[in-house]
């Protein structure tokens, strides 16, 4: 109800791959809006040294209120490999829902 919490997205590398590379990620509105109930994220980014079942974590600051409301969705999403590995490594589920419960 009050002060901020952190959302924690996991981001996983399934295959290992020959060198290091990174990912950005962003946010968008849903129900939840940008400023109000998250602070948006618009582009940062995880690297990875390129070892199968890696893990890195988009982190997401939700902002608490006492207002009464239902519950608020955001999204997460991926883009921007920095590189491809001819088009041998690509983005499974570019996209992850975070629900903040009221």
């Amino acid at each position: 109800d009050s002060g901020d919490k952190t959302f924690s997205f996991n981001v996983t590398l399934n295959n290992a791959v020959k060198e290091s590379f990174s990912v950005n990620y962003f946010t968008t509105n849903g129900t939840a809006l940008a400023g109000e109930d998250y602070q948006a994220v618009t582009n940062e980014t995880l690297d990875f040294s390129g070892t199968a079942g890696e893990v890195r974590t988009a982190t997401i600051t939700v902002t608490g209120d006492t207002k009464i409301e239902a519950n608020e969705l955001f999204a997460v999403t991926l883009q921007n490999l920095s590189k491809n590995f001819n088009n041998h490594l690509t983005i499974g589920n570019a996209s992850a829902t975070g629900t903040i419960i009221n």
